[in-house]
C-alpha cells in the first residue's frame, strides 16, 4: 500500500474498510485528514470502490460522481412506505417505493456495474437526508436483487455531523417526520439494523494551539464555557472589521453580505478589469462548476487558492489569501505571505511579513462516470468532461457554508446572525489559531442547541480498544462471506438455467434451436461441479464455527489454496468448450444473438475465476499479516490472466467496439467524425485508439510530435505515477488529455517491449 503516515485510528478505519463487510461512519474534528484518508483508501483498497456525494460540486471535489446520478435518485423527498398522493404537486415532491421504482430507467450498463461495486463511499454525508439514503438502500436492493442493506454492499459514509446539516424544508418536514426521527443520515430505515461503525480521526492538522483546539472541541459538543465565549470576545474589535483588511479574508453568515463586501472592495480598484473564461472540455454541465466561469480580477484583487497545490513542493493550500500584483492576459501572479517555520520562530514577526509572489496555472476539474470495460469486465473510471479554470476567487468575504473544508490564517468573524447548528463551529474552525481571528461582532451568550437525536448517535463512537477487539471478529465474518461468495456457483447455474428456457422455438423458425442439446450437455457436465461447491461452502461454515485461533485460519487457507486448484481448472476446461462452441457457431448464419448469449455466458464463468483468485489471494495476504491492496491485486499474475481471458473470450474481434473504431480510423476519419458516427464521446474515442497505441498498431506519432510524447514520459518518470490530471499540471497545462494519452499509451508499449 502507498506509504504515508498514518494515525492509529486512521490505520483501524482502513483495516475495516479493506479487511470487513460493515458499514463505517468516519468522522473527525476540522482538519482531523478525512480528505487525505479519502483519497488514501481510494487508492488503495483492492474492493471495486465507486466514490459518491450529496451534491455534484462536492462530487467533483472528492473525485467522484452524485449519489443521484450514480443511482438515479428522483428529484424529491422518499417517503419509505406506499400510499396515494391525492394532488399532483404533492405526487411530484414525494416519492414511494412502488412510484421510484416504477419510473427506474436504468440500463443494462449501469445495473451490470451497481452488481459489481464492493464499496460505496459517500462523502461530505452531513448533506445526506435519511430519507433519500433510504431511496438509495431500495434501489440496490432491487438491482443487486439482494434483501440486505443496500444490496449486500458496503457503504463508508465520510464526514462531519457537527457542521452544516441537510436540509429539508418545512412542508417536506412536516410529512418525513411521520417516518423519521432525524433528517441526518443515521435515521435512515436501511441503518436500523445495521449501525454503521463509528470511527473519529482524533489528530488535529489544521490548529497547533491546544488552546484553540479544546475550545473548538467544547464548542462542537456545544459547551462552551464562560471563560471560552470571554477568551474568543477578547478578539472582539468593531473598528478593525469595518473596512477591509490585506490579508483578512471576511467570513458572513449570508450570501448577499459576502457578496456585497466583494463586489464593493474590487470597485474600489481602479485599475482596469481583467476577464478569464473557463475552458469546458466534453461533458460538464454547469450546475457542476466548480468556480466562476467567468472570473473578473484586477490588480490588487485580494484572492483565495480554491484548490491544493498538486506539485511536489506545494507553494499553496486550499483557502490560502493572496494578492494579484502580475495580471496579463496568460498571467497571474500572487503575492502571498510566507509561511512560519520552527527554525525562524525568534523572528516570527519579521518572517510572517517576507512576501513572495506565486505564479497561478489553470487547474483541471474533471467529471467523472464509472462504467464497466466491456473488454476486461472490471469496473473504471471514465473522463467525460473537464473545466480548466485558475484556481482563484475573490477573497474579501465568503459565506460559512462556502467556507467549508477551507484554511484561512486571518479571518474576521461575524456570527451574530448564525442561523444553524454548527454555523459557529465552522467558521471558528477554518482558521489556524486564535493570533489570526478578528470578530465584528462580540459571540453571543446564546447557543444553538444540538440535535438530540444527534448527540445520541455520537455517543456510540467507540474507543480505538474496542475498534481493535471487534476488528478480528468482523474479519473473520468478512472472510467467510468472502469465501462463500467466490464458491458459490448458483447464480451461474441459473444463467445458463436461463438459457436453456429460451430455446423455446422449433429449428424451422430458430437457428440456434441446433444447439439445445450442446447446452443442456454443459449442464450436466457442470452440476457435480456446483455439488463440490456446495460441499466446499458447508465445509467453510463449519471451519469458520470453530474457536479462532492461528491452527484454523492456516486451515482454511489451506482449504481455500485446494478449493482454488481444484475448480480453476475446471472452470478453465468449461470455459475452452465455449470457445470452440463460439467457432463452430460462427460458421452459421443468422446465430449473431446466440453468439453474444455464448460469451455473456463465458464472461459469469471468468468472473467466477476472478472471484476464486482474488479470495485466494486475500486468504494469502491475511496469514502473512498484510492488507491486500489494488496495486498487489492488479500485478498478480493470475489476476491479469483472467482480465485477459475476459477479453479473448469475446472471440469477435471485428464486432469489438475498439477494432470498430481502430477501423474507422483506418479508413482516414477523424476523431470527432468516428464520435459522431459512433454516437460516443471524442475522449471515449481517443481511449480506444489508445489501446492500439499501447499494443503498437499505431504510432504515437501519428497524434502528436515525439518530441512531445519523449517530454511527457519524463515527467510521468519524475512524478513516479500515470495520473493524467497530477501530469497535466506538473506540465503546465502545455497538453491536453488525448495527448497525455497517447504518450503514456506509448510508454507501455516501450515497455511490453
Amino acid at each position: 500500500m502507498q506509504n504515508i503516515e498514518l494515525s492509529e485510528v486512521a490505520r483501524l478505519a482502513v483495516h475495516y474498510v479493506n479487511t470487513t463487510s460493515r458499514h463505517i461512519f468516519l468522522t473527525g474534528k476540522a482538519g482531523s485528514g478525512k480528505t487525505t484518508l479519502l483519497k488514501y483508501i481510494i487508492q488503495n483498497t483492492f474492493k471495486t470502490t465507486a466514490v459518491a456525494a450529496p451534491t455534484g460540486i462536492a462530487a467533483i471535489n472528492a473525485g467522484g460522481v452524485s449519489l443521484h446520478s450514480l443511482l438515479q435518485l428522483p428529484i424529491g423527498s422518499f417517503v419509505p412506505e406506499n400510499q396515494e398522493y391525492t394532488s399532483a404537486s404533492a405526487r411530484r415532491r414525494f416519492y414511494t417505493p412502488k412510484t421510484v421504482l416504477e419510473e427506474q430507467r436504468i440500463g443494462k450498463e449501469k445495473r451490470k456495474l451497481l452488481r459489481k461495486l464492493e464499496l460505496l463511499i459517500i462523502d461530505e454525508v452531513s448533506m445526506l437526508r435519511a430519507d433519500l439514503l433510504d431511496c438509495a438502500d431500495l434501489i440496490l436492493r432491487n438491482i443487486r436483487r439482494d434483501s440486505r442493506p443496500f444490496g449486500g454492499l458496503q457503504v463508508l459514509f465520510i464526514g462531519d455531523l457537527n457542521q452544516l446539516p441537510p436540509i429539508v424544508r418545512p412542508e417536506e418536514w412536516d410529512v418525513l417526520r411521520n417516518y423519521y426521527q432525524t433528517v441526518f443520515f443515521f435515521g435512515a430505515r436501511a441503518l436500523a439494523n445495521t449501525p454503521p461503525i463509528y470511527i473519529e480521526l482524533d489528530k488535529i492538522y489544521r490548529q497547533s494551539d491546544q488552546r484553540f483546539v479544546q475550545l473548538l472541541n467544547r464548542l462542537r459538543d456545544n459547551q462552551l464555557y464562560d471563560e471560552d465565549i470571554a477568551l474568543l470576545n477578547e478578539h472582539y474589535d468593531d473598528t478593525f472589521a469595518k473596512d477591509a483588511k490585506e490579508g483578512y479574508i471576511n467570513i458572513t453568515t449570508h450570501n448577499h453580505q459576502a457578496d456585497t463586501i466583494n463586489q464593493r472592495e474590487l470597485g474600489r480598484i481602479l485599475s482596469s478589469m481583467q476577464k478569464f473564461t473557463a475552458e469546458v472540455e466534453g461533458e460538464f454541465p454547469e450546475n457542476l462548476y466548480p468556480c466562476a466561469a467567468k472570473l473578473e480580477l484586477k490588480k490588487g484583487a485580494q484572492v483565495m487558492f480554491i484548490k491544493n497545490d498538486s506539485g511536489d513542493a506545494p507553494r499553496y493550500y486550499n483557502g490560502k489569501i493572496g494578492k494579484i500584483v502580475v495580471l496579463e492576459k496568460d498571467t497571474i501572479g500572487v503575492e502571498v505571505e510566507e509561511a512560519n517555520t520552527p527554525e525562524n520562530d525568534q523572528n516570527s514577526d519579521q518572517k510572517r511579513k517576507k512576501k513572495r509572489v506565486i505564479y497561478v496555472e489553470p487547474f483541471a476539474w474533471e467529471n467523472k462516470r464509472y462504467h464497466v470495460n466491456k473488454e476486461t469486465g472490471e469496473t473504471e473510471e471514465e473522463i467525460i468532461g473537464s473545466f480548466i479554470q485558475y484556481p482563484l476567487k475573490l477573497a474579501w468575504a465568503i459565506t460559512v457554508h462556502k467556507s467549508q473544508g477551507l484554511t484561512f490564517d486571518q479571518a474576521i468573524l461575524d456570527l451574530s446572525k448564525t442561523f444553524a447548528p454548527g454555523q459557529m463551529y465552522v467558521a471558528l474552525s477554518r482558521l489556524t489559531g486564535l493570533e489570526g481571528m478578528i470578530l465584528a461582532s462580540p459571540i453571543p451568550r446564546r447557543q444553538i442547541a444540538q440535535d438530540p437525536v444527534l448527540k445520541n448517535f455520537q455517543r456510540q463512537k467507540a474507543s480505538a480498544d474496542t475498534l481493535s477487539e471487534n476488528l478480528e471478529k468482523e474479519r473473520q465474518r468478512f472472510l467467510q462471506q468472502f469465501a462463500m461468495k467466490a464458491f458459490d456457483f448458483s447464480a451461474w447455474e441459473k444463467m445458463l438455467h436461463d438459457h436453456l428456457a429460451s430455446f423455446d422455438k422449433d429449428e424451422n423458425r430458430s437457428a440456434k434451436q441446433a444447439y439445445q442439446g450442446w447446452t443442456e450437455a454443459i449442464l450436466e457436465e457442470f452440476r457435480p461441479m456446483k455439488e463440490v461447491g456446495d460441499k466446499f461452502m458447508r465445509q467453510v461454515v463449519k471451519i469458520a464455527r470453530q474457536p479462532q485461533t492461528d491452527e484454523t485460519n492456516q486451515h482454511l487457507q489451506e482449504r481455500i489454496g485446494k478449493a482454488a486448484a481444484y475448480f480453476l481448472p475446471q472452470i478453465k476446461d468449461l470455459s475452452n468448450k465455449f470457445e470452440l462452441h463460439k467457432k463452430e457457431v460462427n460458421q452459421k448464419k443468422k446465430v449473431k444473438k446466440y453468439v453474444k448469449e455464448l460469451i455473456e455466458i463465458q464472461q459469469g464463468l471468468i468472473e467466477i475465476n476472478k472471484q476464486i483468485v482474488k479470495t485466494e489471494l486475500l486468504f494469502s495476504s491475511v496469514a502473512n499479516n498484510e492488507m491486500l491492496s489494488k496495486e498487489s491485486l492488479e500485478n498478480a499474475t493470475a489476476y491479469k490472466e483472467q482480465i485477459d481471458n475476459f477479453a479473448e473470450a469475446q472471440n469477435v474481434p471485428k464486432n469489438s467496439t475498439h477494432e470498430i473504431t481502430f477501423e474507422l480510423y483506418q479508413s482516414g476519419k477523424s476523431i470527432e467524425e468516428i464520435a459522431i458516427d459512433r454516437g460516443l464521446t471524442p475522449t471515449t474515442i481517443e481511449g480506444h485508439l489508445a489501446k492500439f497505441v499501447a499494443s503498437g498498431k499505431l504510432a504515437v506519432t501519428d497524434f502528436m510530435p515525439e518530441k512531445d510524447v519523449e517530454i511527457i514520459i519524463a515527467k510521468a518518470k519524475e512524478l513516479g505515477h500515470n495520473q493524467l490530471n497530477p501530469l497535466k499540471v506538473a506540465l503546465n497545462h502545455t497538453y491536453e488529455f488525448p495527448q497525455l494519452k497517447m504518450a503514456i499509451a506509448h510508454q507501455k508499449f516501450l515497455e511490453s517491449k
